[in-house]
């Protein structure tokens, strides 16, 4: 039995684009929102572990946020794609320790700038990037001892 030229459009028409419809609404619901964005929380957790922390440092907390899935940020996100780290320091001479963490990660220097404050803390701030990912970091003078945050972040 053959099949007319009119009913070979008729099955394209009633079979064929009904599954390519649903085939391609399948892939926009749940494969595109899970498509890596770049950089993503990968790419970030790869320059942090990257980071060589001085002997002396002792970390306090640390901390993420890895987005959905580590690959999407919601479109409400701020700051997402980041891991920070907040260190005990027990010197303050910490401009070297703060060159040679920065260098580590693949930044070509930290820009340390140091800041006194007439009655308060002192303070040193760094920021640089190693490709896409965003290096930056805070030391504050609390008392004898300092502490320092790290925080490599996407954007």
């Amino acid at each position: 039995m053959a099949v007319s030229k009119k009913g070979k459009t008729l099955i394209i028409l009633t079979v064929f684009l009904p599954v390519l419809f649903t085939g391609l609404l399948l892939v926009n619901w749940f494969v595109y929102p899970f498509t890596s964005a770049k950089p993503n929380f990968a790419d970030v957790e790869a320059v942090y572990d990257k980071m060589v922390v001085p002997s002396d440092w002792v970390k306090k907390v640390e901390g993420s946020n890895k987005g959905i899935a580590g690959r999407q940020c919601p479109i409400e996100s701020d700051g997402c794609f980041s891991k920070a780290a907040t260190f005990g320091l027990p010197q303050s001479e910490y401009q070297t320790s703060v060159d040679t963490l920065a260098k580590s990660m693949g930044c070509p220097s930290s820009n340390l700038d140091r800041v006194e404050q007439s009655g308060g803390p002192a303070t040193a701030s760094f920021r640089c990037a190693s490709g896409g990912i965003i290096v930056s970091g805070t030391i504050i003078e609390r008392g004898s001892s300092w502490e320092g945050y790290v925080n490599v972040s996407s954007r």
